[in-house]
């Protein structure tokens, strides 16, 4: 399984945003937008949520199975090893564009309502094919379309990892301005993990 963007990460917090956090008299040091980057960045990674929408795309090379040790081959008629309900990577509030079953658009699907999102088939596969992928899914995520969506939590996190960035740079990692700064503790209940909301 993989998951994929091409899309450009936008922060929701602008340059003029940290620069006043930080007290600067204004906002052109070259280094604010690649702190902001940074640690918009991070806190997806902690969130495993995107926050502004991204188009992603979904890879499953096999039909996924309950047991990762069991595969297509290893079952003759045996089907309930087989999962039909999948969870869409840094999705919660999603659109589903398309999605295709060995190589064809199928509509056999419905979007759960959970965090992280899941479709659910409404069929298992029954054949294999080893020259396309088994699923792929193109949707978009995405916490609200515009940075005012975002809550003033998350965005005060990210501004906070970013400050602490840029008055530590050099000195430390992306996850650890995260953690030391404070950011990570004040996010943790929009954090999704292994299906969980912990």
């Amino acid at each position: 399984m993989r998951a994929y963007t091409n899309d450009e990460l936008i922060s929701p917090v602008t340059n003029q945003e940290l620069a006043d956090w930080l007290r600067l008299d204004d906002d052109t040091d070259p280094l604010l937008p690649v702190m902001t980057v940074t640690a918009t960045q991070a806190v997806v990674d902690y969130l495993q949520r995107d926050l502004l929408p991204r188009n992603w795309v979904l890879v499953h090379e096999d039909w996924p199975t309950v047991s990762p040790t069991r595969r297509y081959s290893d079952v003759t008629f045996d089907f309930t090893c087989f999962n039909r309900v999948i969870e869409l990577p840094y999705a919660g509030a999603i659109s589903v564009d398309t999605v295709m079953v060995y190589g064809e658009v199928t509509t056999e699907y419905r979007l759960l309502d959970s965090l992280p999102s899941k479709l659910k088939f409404h069929y298992q596969a029954t054949t294999s094919s080893d020259d396309v992928p088994a699923i792929t899914v193109a949707y978009t995520a995405g916490m609200g379309a515009t940075a005012s969506d975002i809550p003033q939590a998350i965005k005060t996190a990210i501004t906070m990892t970013a400050a602490f960035l840029y008055e530590h740079r050099g000195q430390c990692t992306a996850e650890d301005a995260l953690k030391d700064s404070g950011a990570a503790a004040s996010i943790q209940s929009f954090r999704v993990r292994a299906g969980l909301v912990v």
